[in-house]
């Protein structure tokens, strides 16, 4: 083995995965827009239609992806007026217990 030939696979695999990429790109470039009369006669097709459910696959597939997502409040921290505002709107005046803890906060 040649001390060049591991760098020359790897450019050669690494310009494969930049062809696949401009194929792609030059596809969504070239897209023509659908134009209103064929949108029309899509929306009137499914009109009345009901959405078949989901498969059991199909669910699982977008539990595994939802499971990914992290919380947008993560790392974050909420300034001690927001969370007594919170800690209010949580409180509900029809559970007396409630509503004296209400009235010892203001």
């Amino acid at each position: 083995m040649t001390a060049y030939s591991s760098p020359i696979r790897k450019l050669k695999e690494l310009t494969g995965i930049l062809a696949e990429i401009q194929h792609s790109v030059d596809h969504i470039v070239a897209k023509k827009p659908i134009p209103q009369e064929s949108k029309d006669r899509m929306s009137a097709a499914w009109k009345g239609k009901k959405r078949p459910p989901f498969s059991a696959e199909h669910r699982r597939k977008l539990s595994v992806a939802r499971s990914k997502q992290v919380s947008p409040m993560k790392g974050k921290h909420l300034s001690e007026d927001h969370r007594a505002k919170i800690r209010l709107s949580m409180l509900g005046s029809s559970n007396r217990r409630n509503a004296r803890r209400e009235a010892a906060i203001q």
